[in-house]
């Protein structure tokens, strides 16, 4: 029997609720912080279980994987903007959102990818969708650049700003 939305939210607040706890211990997070974070996994716990295809695999796995890339990218989003960290600390911090966001992204299944792909294709510029194709592939931006015909310099501009299109459908 396949569960309704509101049974997957009614089961898996407690793991969202572990998920903000992990994280927030790991990282010491003001209680305010803590606070954006539990909404954070809170409305990705809706959005993916209303979103989620039993075919894919176990939503308790789904669900975590799509709250901690929100709660890291958003959390590195805001130590980057500025927080009343020292720099040490924050670049600590920033290194170890980085490490876990690509341990996210390393797993099993790609969910999480194939979204944000999707959400960012419609808001690029023909060339940047053609960039975007390249930088998925691995490319560099000297080989962007030999590719494309375009200076590296070009190159770079336009993979900047495909990055922070990307960082803001992240954080959205």
């Amino acid at each position: 029997m396949e569960k309704t939305q509101e049974d997957l939210i009614l089961d898996n607040i407690d793991t969202a609720k572990n998920l903000v706890q992990s994280i927030s211990q790991r990282l010491h997070l003001k209680p305010s912080t803590r606070e954006e974070c539990e909404d954070i996994a809170f409305f990705q716990l809706c959005e993916c279980a209303s979103r989620y295809d039993a075919t894919k695999g176990k939503f308790k796995a789904y669900f975590e994987k799509s709250a901690r890339f929100k709660i890291w990218t958003s959390l590195r989003k805001e130590f980057l903007s500025g927080m009343s960290y020292d720099n040490n600390l924050k670049l600590k911090i920033v290194r170890q959102i980085d490490l876990d966001v690509s341990e996210i992204e390393s797993t099993d299944d790609d969910i999480t990818e194939a979204e944000i792909i999707l959400d960012v294709e419609h808001i690029l510029t023909e060339r940047q969708r053609d960039v975007f194709t390249y930088l998925r592939q691995g490319f560099d931006c000297h080989r962007i650049a030999a590719a494309t015909g375009i200076s590296d310099r070009a190159a770079r501009a336009l993979v900047k700003r495909i990055k922070d299109k990307i960082y803001i459908v992240i954080t959205s």
